[in-house]
């Protein structure tokens, strides 16, 4: 997010309890979907609050904050409830069961430093590329390329250009007369796949690039592993539904085994998901509520009178959607809410009996 321009003042992290050993985008992608793998490699949450920062919640997040752990408002359909909803919409179920877990562990190997990229114009063509005086010519050496192996992946680091070693220049294309290397300027700009080379020089006359290379430490893919998590009950139940983690950057096999094992449990079995709607301005109570709730707010849903759908537990608050109109006169909130049972009934050593009545986290 600091890479990107977004101010530092304007996040709220928790911190991850997944170490990362790596990390790259390769320079085209952006940054949601950045963040997203982040947000995956965790099995974390991201999103924004209504003082418009960022928020990253690691996995334990909905274990032991207060505002997750709490209900923070009873949602009720009964008539003389302080804080009734005017709809409420159950979602399918089936779309949130998933009895196939998949993960994928991506290894990576550090390489020796090598000449990783090279000018293909260059004094034995006769074709070295002219910077005029005052002119400032941008290259950029791009790794893996086609001439890297097919295990490349991206560059650890960068090595400073050093002159006459990373670049020539002389007055003549074909590398001949005066050499100007002494007087060229050069600005890098160094990225995980690509570094951008700047050049300037100070001389009285054009100068031609008569070489130029690019060296850095490559990293090379190792062969994947695919960990998976399977519920044969599920699958005989509901048919084969498979959910692959989006995330390259899951760091060990051990780590995999239990992220799916952590996710099959939470999601192998159907889950109520509900739309609520309130109409905010109904009530002081209501207005509040609209005001002061953010996502991963715990909140208890009572449906068991008019709405007659059996229902009185507590969920999180997973979206919310104001539309204030008629000058500020109407706001009506829609929540999207998930049951917290997903993030509770987990094992407690010395306290309960794994397997029985509770389920494995990590």
């Amino acid at each position: 997010l600091t890479e990107a321009g977004w101010p530092p003042g304007d996040v709220v992290n928790d911190a991850g309890l997944t170490t990362l050993k790596w990390f790259q985008t390769g320079g085209k992608v952006d940054v949601l979907s950045a963040l997203r793998e982040i947000e995956a490699a965790e099995f974390g949450f991201i999103n924004e609050n209504k003082s418009g920062q960022i928020v990253f919640h690691n996995r334990h997040h909905r274990m032991n904050t207060s505002v997750s752990t709490t209900s923070q408002a009873t949602l009720t359909d009964a008539p003389a409830g302080a804080l009734r909803y005017n709809a409420i919409k159950q979602m399918d179920p089936l779309k949130e069961v998933f009895n196939i877990i998949e993960a994928t562990v991506r290894g990576f190997t550090v390489q020796a430093s090598a000449v990783l990229w090279t000018l293909p114009e260059a004094a034995a063509t006769n074709d070295s590329p002219p910077i005029d005086v005052g002119e400032t010519k941008v290259f950029w050496a791009q790794y893996p390329n086609p001439q890297s192996p097919a295990q490349a992946s991206f560059v650890s680091a960068w090595t400073t250009l050093v002159a006459t070693t990373d670049y020539l220049a002389f007055d003549a294309a074909d590398g001949t007369g005066e050499n100007l290397t002494a007087n060229c300027t050069v600005v890098l700009t160094k990225f995980d796949n690509a570094m951008k080379i700047s050049i300037s020089h100070n001389a009285v006359r054009k100068a031609y690039v008569t070489f130029l290379q690019a060296r850095g430490t490559p990293i090379y893919e190792n062969d994947p592993t695919v960990i998976k998590a399977e519920d044969s009950t599920s699958k005989t139940k509901y048919g084969e539904r498979t959910f692959p983690i989006g995330s390259r950057w899951i760091p060990t096999t051990d780590e995999a085994t239990d992220y799916t094992n952590f996710i099959l449990g939470i999601y192998k079995d159907p889950r109520p998901i509900l739309r609520l709607t309130i109409n905010a301005e109904m009530s002081a109570a209501a207005l509040s509520f609209a005001a002061n709730r953010e996502v991963a707010d715990r909140v208890t849903v009572v449906a068991s009178g008019a709405a007659d759908l059996g229902i009185s537990a507590d969920f999180f608050i997973e979206a919310q959607t104001h539309r204030v109109t008629n000058g500020g006169k109407s706001h009506k909130l829609e929540l999207d809410v998930s049951p917290t049972d997903g993030f509770g009934g987990f094992w407690s050593l010395g306290n309960s009996l794994l397997g029985v009545d509770t389920k494995l986290a990590y």
